[in-house]
């Protein structure tokens, strides 16, 4: 029996949709010049997780908005035109079928819209089905990150899936793909029926979790485990 198609899904994008932090990769892009890059990556290595995680201090932050300050233009189009059409097929697959069953596939991130939309777009995701950070440019360079609950993703989600719940922007069933402990938080406060939790990426699974949860090993593991999400709800 086939399962009734959700009414939402949402996805993560990083270590969810693509195997990477998308932030890190456009950034070493960036410095791949400098002098410091070597070390500049070393310290982001360890900055990016903490700050998708909500952990980083206002010093590493900081290190960070420096660092981003550093990012043209051309280097966002570099790295969305290498990620489109390189997605794994499997997950392709997957957002194509949620489509055609008439879901409405949205992405969350604690990344940047910059270059998330682009990709999004390749896959038939609109715009405004894309909510992540957004920079300040000026001109070809960036600036420094806008204001927004996403800059500490770890609550941000949270708060904007409920405030999407309170609008009406999401009716009916809702369920959340992700691979971070800011995806969980949405399930665990209640905001979305089901958590789909992306191991296939990652080199830090999360701890076992308890509910309406199923783990995918391969990308491949996705649909099918949102199908089985779908059945068991009431």
């Amino acid at each position: 029996m086939k399962a009734p198609p959700a009414t939402h899904v949402i996805f993560d994008f990083d270590q969810t949709l693509v195997n990477h932090e998308s932030t890190l990769e456009i950034v070493k892009s960036a410095i791949a010049d400098s002098p410091n890059a070597q070390v500049t990556l070393e310290q982001l290595n360890l900055i990016v997780p903490k700050a998708l995680s909500g952990q980083a201090n206002i010093r590493e932050l900081l290190y960070l908005m420096k660092t981003l300050a550093c990012v043209r233009k051309h280097h966002v189009h570099r790295y969305t035109q290498a990620i489109i059409g390189n997605l794994d097929p499997a997950l392709v697959q997957t957002l194509h079928n949620l489509q055609q069953e008439g879901t409405q596939v949205h992405i969350l991130s604690g990344g940047y819209t910059e270059w998330i939309a682009p990709i999004a777009h390749s896959l038939n995701i609109n715009a405004q089905d894309v909510k992540a950070n957004r920079l300040f440019w000026a001109g070809s360079r960036a600036v420094c990150p806008r204001p927004s609950p996403l800059i500490n993703p770890s609550r941000g989600k949270s708060k904007i899936v409920r405030q999407w719940r309170k609008n009406g922007r999401l009716q009916g069933s809702v369920l959340m793909v992700g691979d971070a402990g800011s995806d969980h938080q949405v399930y665990a406060d209640g905001w979305v029926d089901g958590f789909v939790c992306a191991d296939y990426y990652t080199t830090q699974p999360m701890p076992e979790m308890s509910g309406h949860i199923l783990r995918a090993d391969s990308p491949k593991q996705v649909y099918p485990h949102l199908q089985a999400l779908m059945r068991a709800l009431p």
